[in-house]
């Protein structure tokens, strides 16, 4: 069964386990901007320690991995080379975990 997403500007989606709590998954996003991005974009999330980010294709393929001291004053990571579509944003930390999505156009 495939999952097909259509839209012109995609900010942010999650997908939550049953049972879980709307507020700590919401608390647990990435602020992403521009939204759509064509050169660069920043990435905001409430870190104060090393942080792992790593930005996924639609098949789940890593394509930029980098290790940021304090993410929470924010991220600017270089998205040129990266073909147009949909892109999903992981961040680790301390066994802490955000994600986020991004529109590169």
């Amino acid at each position: 069964m495939g999952v097909h997403a259509f839209c012109d500007y995609c900010d942010t989606i999650f997908v939550a386990p049953t049972g879980s709590n709307p507020k700590n998954i919401q608390s647990n996003l990435v602020q992403v901007y521009p939204n759509p991005a064509q050169e660069m974009i920043t990435i905001v999330l409430d870190s104060e320690q090393p942080t792992t980010v790593r930005i996924l294709d639609v098949s789940g393929r890593v394509q930029t991995q980098l290790e940021a001291d304090k993410a929470a004053q924010g991220i600017s990571i270089p998205v040129r080379q990266l073909a147009n579509g949909l892109y999903f944003i992981q961040a680790e930390s301390q066994g802490e975990r955000w994600h986020g999505s991004f529109l590169k156009k």
